[in-house]
């Protein structure tokens, strides 16, 4: 009976894991490394733009004007958009990164998986609306 239980379980969180998007499925396996990397980049607002990605996605399915507008804000602290802005907090803390240091690779590689993740954004409204820029 118990190895019963355990099957609707499995069965169940089965059914519940294709049900999610891409960028659901990207922030589960890969949230902690993206939290870091915001936080490398952007610091306190990044650790928060990451936390309000993550809550929006645990909350839901659809993905909201509002999570679109925070997705491409991490989008863009990834893919170093505002570091040449002497004005803004990136630019700083992309100057203290060694450029040979591995944390850099692992930003590529996450800031790769994030644009296929946005990529893979079913609705077309949505898809057309995420602007990832390659």
């Amino acid at each position: 009976m118990y190895q019963r239980h355990h099957l609707v379980e499995d069965h169940a969180q089965a059914v519940a894991q294709t049900a999610l998007t891409p960028l659901h499925l990207f922030f589960q396996d890969q949230g902690d490394s993206i939290s870091v990397a915001a936080i490398l980049l952007g610091g306190p607002n990044g650790a928060a733009l990451v936390d309000s990605i993550v809550d929006a996605l645990d909350q839901s399915t659809e993905i909201s004007r509002r999570t679109q507008r925070e997705l491409r804000q991490l989008h863009d602290l990834l893919s170093l958009e505002h570091v040449h802005d002497a004005t803004r907090e990136e630019a700083f803390r992309f100057a203290l990164i060694d450029p040979w240091d591995p944390v850099v690779e692992e930003i590529c590689l996450l800031l790769e998986n994030l644009t296929e993740a946005m990529q893979c954004v079913s609705p077309a409204s949505t898809h057309a609306s995420l602007r990832v820029v390659s």
